[in-house]
């Protein structure tokens, strides 16, 4: 009995990890914002249009033009689920604090002067580096937190396509 429990248990968590779960080409709405993958080039994103029994057809913004593709050229197509706020902060903080880093490390190297005289404490070319590297990356890291919750990331859910 513990054992199917556990069985259970693991596939009821496991389930929404399997990509399973999403939906097909025909219950897509007009609309709907997509991610195409031909079988050949670039991924295009777009607004869904329609589907004929052998064709894909979607709007694109840059440039705007209106694509129709063969589903047999399509390797694979997704559907926008919104943003995710928290996702964006986090990869922008990153970001922010990577290029505050490296700013501030050249910045506080370039910086330095050496001092005519020390009595306690005497600054060097590294430690400068170092704490410009440390406040203008953390600096760069809340402002990149800010701009990625606002910008945030879009959340992409595969969908079925028809056998060939």
């Amino acid at each position: 009995m513990r054992t199917s429990i556990l069985v259970v248990s693991l596939l009821l968590v496991l389930a929404p990890l399997s990509g399973a779960g999403g939906q097909d080409i025909g219950s897509l709405q007009q609309g709907a914002r997509i991610r195409v993958a031909p079988a050949q080039g670039k991924s295009m994103t777009g607004v869904f249009s329609g589907v004929d029994t052998d064709s894909l057809r979607f709007l694109t913004s840059l440039p705007p033009a209106v694509k129709s593709l063969s589903l047999g050229d399509v390797r694979s197509l997704k559907v926008s689920k919104g943003r995710d706020r928290l996702s964006g902060a986090i990869k922008g903080g990153f970001r922010g604090l990577a290029i505050g880093a490296v700013a501030g490390g050249v910045l506080g190297a370039v910086s330095y002067e050496e001092p005519e005289s020390c009595f306690i404490f005497c600054s060097t070319r590294t430690l400068d580096a170092f704490f410009g590297a440390f406040f203008v990356g953390v600096s760069g890291a809340a402002i990149g937190s800010v701009y990625g919750a606002i910008k945030g990331r879009d959340r992409w859910e595969p969908v079925g396509l028809p056998s060939r």
